[in-house]
Formats: structure tokens, C-alpha cells, sequence
């Protein structure tokens, strides 16, 4: 993987911010449109998506800061949390609530809400190998130890 980064152009800072701006913006507003529509029908697999979508604001957040203020071992770990280790498995949550009923949906639910919080744990205990650079996005690999790279 490292072979190939080194030929791949990162695009410029101010891209970077802007894209990342642009997506917390969407994002936020799609996962309030969700969140709304939760509201006036309370079918959990809209709650699950709402929630989902609100983590990937916040890694968007995270992203956007990082970017434009330069990124610390905080900035990062949020950014991991909600965008590489959280986020798609509450995604997949609202299709199982879909597609199997909400009581299938309320025992994947459970068991993915002690299986976030372990995660959450894992992450914010976890420690940096590598100081992380400011003024690039790194990977989990270069950052993280085994767990947290497990996680996500």
C-alpha cells in the first residue's frame, strides 16, 4: 500500500477542507432529513440510519478540523472512531431492522451497542505509537497499534 500512496497526488490543504466542509454540511443536514422522518413515523431502522448518518458528520467534523487546524492524537481519534470503527455497523443496523423486524433489530441493536461501547473504550485507551503528523491525514496503521486497526 505504501508503494502505491507514494505515486497518488494528495490533493491540496485548501481542497481537502472544503471537501470536508461540504461533506459535514450534507451529512448534517441528511441526518437531521432522517432523524425528522424517524420523528413522524418511529421505525427504528430510520433512528439507526439518522444515528449513523450523525457519526459521519462527526467524523466529517473531525476531518475538517484536522485539515484546516492541523491534526492532533484528539482530532484523530474521533475522526477513527466515527468514521472507521462506528459508523457502518449502526448503518447496517437500520437494514436489519428493515429487512428483519424489529425484534431481530432490538437483539442486534443490543449487541452492537456493548460492542460500541467496547470499541469506545478500545480507542480512547489505546495508545499512539506515532506521534501524529500535523499537517497530514495518516493512516490507522501508522498511528495505532493491533486493536484499534482490529475494530475498524
Amino acid at each position: 500500500m505504501r508503494a502505491f500512496t507514494k505515486y497518488v497526488r494528495m490533493p491540496p490543504v485548501e481542497l481537502t477542507t472544503a471537501l470536508a466542509a461540504g461533506a459535514a454540511t450534507v451529512s448534517t443536514a441528511f441526518a437531521l432529513f432522517v432523524a425528522d422522518r424517524w420523528s413522524a413515523t418511529r421505525r427504528r431502522h430510520h433512528l439507526a440510519w439518522a444515528v449513523a448518518l450523525g457519526m459521519f458528520a462527526v467524523a466529517s467534523f473531525a476531518l475538517w478540523a484536522g485539515a484546516s487546524l492541523g491534526w492532533d492524537e484528539a482530532t484523530f481519534r474521533v475522526f477513527y472512531l466515527f468514521g472507521a470503527v462506528l459508523n457502518v455497523p449502526f448503518l447496517a443496523l437500520g437494514t436489519v431492522y428493515l429487512l428483519a423486524g424489529d425484534r431481530v433489530g432490538d437483539r442486534v441493536g443490543f449487541a452492537l451497542s456493548l460492542g460500541a461501547a467496547f470499541a469506545t473504550g478500545v480507542l480512547v485507551a489505546a495508545p499512539i505509537d506515532h506521534p501524529v503528523p500535523p499537517g497530514e491525514l495518516p493512516q490507522g496503521s501508522d498511528v495505532f497499534g493491533a486493536g484499534p486497526r482490529i475494530l475498524a
